[in-house]
């Protein structure tokens, strides 16, 4: 992590997914939609990063979406943090439940990956409003 001129950067490795982020989204895509105004493309964009890079993004100042219960089961909360990649607005979500510690994941209203022609592998620099 590296601060620009008031923006905080955070460099990271793309990766591929569980196919978990598609499930996710989908649940708590009209929340997200509540909280920022935007329809989340069903996935997410992986980022492989040291955990605690993003233990300091659950420091920031995002917007919390409380956590929720439905006939299936519970839901934690989640932190979003907007952020720009490739020039792209976009948000990180930090869960406040969650097994991958070194991923950040980035939600969109566009599949990212496709958008900016991302292959697993690929280095990518993330920016936070410092």
């Amino acid at each position: 992590m590296r601060a620009i001129k008031g923006t905080i950067v955070i460099k990271g490795t793309i990766v591929r997914g569980l196919g978990e982020g598609s499930y996710y989204v989908k649940k708590y895509s009209g929340r997200i939609k509540e909280a920022i105004g935007i329809s989340p493309f069903p996935g997410t964009l992986n980022l492989k990063t040291p955990s605690e890079e993003i233990e300091w993004l659950s420091l920031s100042s995002g917007i919390y979406i409380r956590g929720f219960e439905n006939d299936e089961r519970s839901y934690g909360g989640i932190e979003i943090i907007g952020c720009r990649v490739g020039g792209l607005s976009c948000w990180a979500v930090v869960p406040e439940r969650g097994h991958h510690k070194e991923v950040l994941e980035l939600i969109s209203p566009l599949d990212l990956r496709e958008e900016l022609g991302l292959r697993d592998g690929d280095e990518l620099e993330v920016e936070f409003p410092g």
